[in-house]
């Protein structure tokens, strides 16, 4: 009988990866987990930028991903803290400027995690951390029947002294790892069938809404991108214009208040979130000589006890909306072109490369990411952006180094 042995290396990093995606009510969770991130952050950059850099080459995909989406972030937050100073008078030393750097860091870091554990494991990345996360999650699993009984099981929704099986970031890392394995030629079947069950328990029992509609209209995206492929680059116009276009009705829905009088005729519940959302609306414009109070501004704001007396609530809770965040946060300029550089620009590179297979991949995992930004706060998620980024890894097939020193080659957007 053939015994399969366990990679040190692996276990190690199944290991680490349970305090850097920090699973909510696990026995791993830790009020420490930005450090862990910022640690392995730095321990791939000792590793291996600073060789390469040694060296005078630098990789590729390395390349792309920085010019892709570490620039654009730095850019974006660059611009929002000086118009957080010199526009709205936030000071230099106050918490919107601060927290919305370290916010860009982690963004950074986030990325430099996911690079460098492609570079080691490669596609197993995502079984690796799709374990660190499951057995993360049976930790949850175990303290809830403790306390709730296998019935708890069948009767979910709900926190049971003080553990609910409903965990915030993970369950989005496991629809992100969903959509990679369902539409990825790179596994065979029983191994995606393998996958797909138990991160299709993790994600019904995390039992977010907001993904459920994510993964449902990204997969149709990506049917319809397949099915009509001779029409395909007009369907991705299509579908971005509506993308921006209902991003922008929804801020005017907000500002205008014409959002509270629909849930409110229809009597549809809304979780607090539309007093949120409408305590917010006199902090912005919808003209493009809006600029941004930085990305942390909302967050700050939420945690201060006026606010959370005006909003009636009791616990320090986020906005739970990405696209009103990132909008107050950076302004009407950076925040379209964020999504201008996520969509369209990424898949014309995917394009120009000759891969439009995993350029729809991208895509539809990309609108998944959109959908979950009407309704959460995954912008600036350490574990969430880890995931992403291993994904967008994983279909880049950008190979070899560049010559620092010639510096003959440019990515180009």
């Amino acid at each position: 009988m053939k015994i399969r042995t366990i990679s040190i290396k692996k276990a190690v990093y199944v290991i680490y990866m349970m305090f850097v995606l920090n699973v909510t009510y696990s026995v791993f969770n830790t009020a420490y987990a930005y450090n862990f991130a910022i640690l392995f952050a730095l321990f791939g950059v000792a590793l291996y930028a600073i060789p390469m850099l040694v060296r005078g080459k630098i990789e590729r995909k390395l390349v792309r991903g920085i010019v892709a989406f570490l620039l654009p972030m730095i850019l974006i937050t660059g611009i929002s803290i000086i118009t957080a100073i010199c526009v709205h008078g936030s000071s230099i030393y106050g918490s919107d400027v601060s927290q919305s750097l370290l916010r860009c860091i982690h963004y950074c870091a986030a990325f430099l995690i996911a690079y460098y554990s492609v570079r080691w494991f490669g596609k197993d990345t995502v079984r690796l951390i799709v374990i660190s996360g499951l057995i993360s999650y049976a930790t949850v699993f175990v303290q809830y029947i403790q306390r709730a009984g296998l019935k708890g099981l069948i009767f979910f929704q709900h926190v049971v002294n003080g553990v609910g099986l409903e965990v915030h970031d993970l369950t989005y890392c496991m629809g992100l790892f969903f959509i990679y394995y369902l539409l990825s030629d790179e596994y065979s079947k029983s191994y995606k069938i393998k996958a797909l069950i138990p991160i299709s328990i993790a994600i019904i029992y995390g039992n977010k809404r907001s993904l459920f509609l994510g993964l449902a209209i990204s997969i149709l995206i990506y049917v319809l991108l397949n099915r009509f492929e001779s029409q395909s680059l007009q369907l991705l116009w299509i579908v971005f214009g509506i993308y921006i276009v209902g991003a922008f009705i929804f801020l005017w829905l907000v500002k205008s208040g014409v959002f509270a009088t629909i849930l409110t005729y229809f009597n549809i519940p809304d979780m607090a979130r539309l007093r949120i959302w409408n305590y917010f609306s006199d902090s912005y414009t919808l003209t493009p000589g809006y600029w941004g109070r930085g990305i942390a501004y909302t967050d700050n704001r939420m945690v201060l006890r006026e606010t959370m007396q005006s909003l009636d609530i009791t616990n320090k809770i986020p906005i739970h909306n990405d696209i009103l965040r990132i909008y107050i946060g950076w302004g009407f300029i950076p925040f379209l072109y964020y999504l201008v550089n996520f969509f369209l620009l990424q898949i014309r590179w995917f394009r120009k490369q000759g891969d439009n297979n995993n350029g729809w991949q991208y895509f539809a995992i990309a609108s998944c990411v959109y959908f979950i930004n009407f309704f959460d706060n995954m912008i600036t998620s350490v574990s969430f952006n880890i995931c992403f980024f291993v994904i967008w890894l994983l279909l880049t097939k950008e190979k070899g180094n560049i010559d620092i020193g010639q510096g003959r080659e440019i990515y180009g957007q």
